[in-house]
């Protein structure tokens, strides 16, 4: 791993919404935060960064639809003190990288939490939970096609510890899918505390 540079919580905030308001299964959620806080979806469509009220704002929507910062949701048990970075991961870190510890992912890897292996379950043709494998699939496709994706979000506890994925479960999988994009390196947001144990999901 090779450190790009650091970074503060609030890009990760905005990368983290930017990713999810598009998304079918968050973004009424998203828009219910904003309507809720009377905030302009600009916010999350043109962030700026160097605005310290926007920052709290956006903080804010993530803490309403996801716990950020609450201690609650998705975000229960995540510390306070994580250091964020964007960084240079190598073809064999990616192949390292976890899911987190929750059941659909879990059972997609059968039980290895590495997306290798979820993807080794999607060209089987197996469905976990009843849960389609198309949208794996399509976004395996737009990677061959040349399309390009948001950054991934990852934590772990140090630079020895493992890494997990915060943000970008299926964006993982889809290049296992189509390893013949995966990159020889690949730039990452990602974020370090000794107490990410705490968090459920690490």
């Amino acid at each position: 791993m090779r450190t790009i540079r650091p970074i503060g919580e609030a890009e990760m905030v905005a990368l983290f919404l930017a990713t999810e308001y598009p998304s079918p299964r968050t973004h009424q959620q998203i828009l219910l935060a904003l309507q809720r806080e009377g905030l302009p979806a600009s916010i999350i469509e043109q962030p700026n960064l160097r605005d310290g009220q926007e920052n709290a704002q956006r903080r804010s929507v993530l803490g309403a639809y996801r716990g950020y910062g609450q201690n609650t949701d998705y975000f229960e048990g995540f510390p306070p003190d994580v250091q964020w970075e964007r960084a240079m991961l190598s073809k064999q870190e990616l192949e390292q990288i976890k899911y987190i510890e929750y059941d659909y992912w879990v059972e997609l890897s059968k039980r290895s939490r590495l997306p290798r292996d979820g993807a080794r379950t999607i060209l089987a043709g197996d469905e976990v939970f009843g849960v389609s494998n198309q949208g794996f699939l399509q976004i395996a496709a737009a990677l061959r096609a040349g399309a390009r994706f948001p950054t991934l979000i990852l934590v772990g506890k140090n630079r020895e510890s493992p890494l997990v994925v915060l943000e970008g479960h299926v964006r993982l999988t889809a290049m296992f899918l189509a390893p013949e994009c995966l990159p020889a390196s690949l730039e990452v947001m990602v974020g370090f505390s000794e107490q990410i144990e705490n968090w459920g999901c690490y």
